[in-house]
């Protein structure tokens, strides 16, 4: 993916996921189900046993596509030191961290908003060949389920 996605010619960056296929061989599957944990931090193909443990059931009959954010897990991690490993609940430690981390990233701090987050979930979705999907967003992943919209993604519900 282009880290600039309105700049093809920017820096590219590698986004990882995982699919575990549906279980039931004998019976079509239905509509995927991709998962996006949220965070920041936590990344999905890297922590499978959490969603496992709610669509161990579901998928039975349909695809778990588990999707590591851009900036996190596999899909690139950023490494921003001052939020490596951050442990204060002081609200002014932690934004003197975050406007840190947004120094050090410089104008790329602007690439990893939600709807980037969106529109790589649906090249995911694209490049799996996936006409329609459902999207479970746990955490703070529910903000990117909200900012799908079926005008420039096929992240829509029926």
């Amino acid at each position: 993916m282009p880290l600039e996605r309105g700049d093809p010619a920017s820096r590219q960056l590698r986004l990882r996921f995982a699919v575990l296929r549906h279980t039931n061989r004998k019976k079509k599957p239905r509509t995927p189900v991709f998962v996006v944990l949220g965070g920041p931090g936590f990344a999905p193909s890297s922590e499978p046993d959490n969603p496992l443990f709610f669509f161990e059931g579901a998928r039975r009959r349909h695809d778990l596509v588990l999707v590591d954010y851009r900036g996190e897990g596999r899909s690139e991690a950023i490494n921003c030191r001052p939020l490596q490993r951050i442990e204060t609940s002081d609200a002014a430690t932690v934004q003197r961290a975050v406007g840190a981390c947004g120094a050090q990233l410089r104008d790329a701090a602007d690439d990893y908003g939600a709807a980037d987050i969106v529109d790589d979930v649906d090249a995911v979705r694209g490049a799996l060949g996936y006409p329609l999907i459902n999207l479970y967003g746990q955490s703070y992943g529910t903000i990117h389920a909200q900012a799908t919209h079926c005008a420039t993604a096929h992240i829509c519900a029926r």
